[in-house]
């Protein structure tokens, strides 16, 4: 008996657009830009995700002064997006240094969890030996077959130009014994998560 071809869903977050740049849903259903990085910034990109996600939240983007200090943990950017997202569930989860590779791939499908469910997933993490870096996840890469579940997260990667008509400029992808980041162009690098956040949006009260 043939076995049938996989087939894949790309699920995004709510208010996500990209027919040309990234943008989010304003007030009156109009299209503004996404904040993003460019790929040459020194920053680790915390204030760019928790703008980013305050206005797919909240459909308004923060205006307030860019955080002094170069590099934002995840107390950092949970306290903005807090500030910025009142009305919203806010779970924070640091991950151990020494988490195995199935640890890490669990965490994967933890996040996934999460963004089906209506959550925004905010992930910091390592490449090599290179300093943490915040990115987004904008969405989840879902096998129709229920017993493969998860196949990749889609990312808005501060650390990277963003993709015309693309809703990512990259994918974590759990693969044997580690995960990498997978980039357009064929770039990969092995990735380690060190913290994540996820924000669930409610009505005003």
């Amino acid at each position: 008996m043939t076995t049938p071809p996989r087939a894949l869903q790309h699920r995004f977050v709510a208010g996500l657009g990209f027919r040309t740049r990234w943008t989010y849903q304003a007030s009156g259903g109009r299209e503004r830009w996404l904040p993003a990085g460019d790929g040459r910034s020194s920053c680790d990109g915390g204030w760019i995700v928790a703008q980013q996600a305050a206005a797919l939240c909240t459909g308004a983007l923060p205006r307030a002064a860019r955080a002094r200090k170069p590099s934002l943990d995840e107390q950092d950017v949970a306290s903005l997006l807090q500030k910025w997202i009142p009305n919203a569930v806010l779970h924070t989860s640091a991950v151990s240094p020494t988490s195995s590779a199935t640890e890490q791939a669990l965490i994967v499908n933890a996040m996934s969890a999460r963004i089906t469910a209506g959550h925004l997933v905010l992930l910091r993490h390592v490449i090599g030996e290179s300093s943490p870096r915040w990115c987004l996840a904008s969405g989840a890469e879902i096998s129709v077959s229920a017993a493969d579940g998860v196949s990749a997260l889609l990312l808005l990667d501060s650390a990277l130009p963003p993709v015309w008509s693309c809703g990512y400029n990259a994918r974590l992808d759990a693969v044997a014994d580690r995960l990498v980041r997978r980039t357009p162009d064929g770039g990969l690098a092995q990735l380690r998560i060190v913290s994540w956040l996820a924000v669930l949006p409610l009505p005003a009260p």
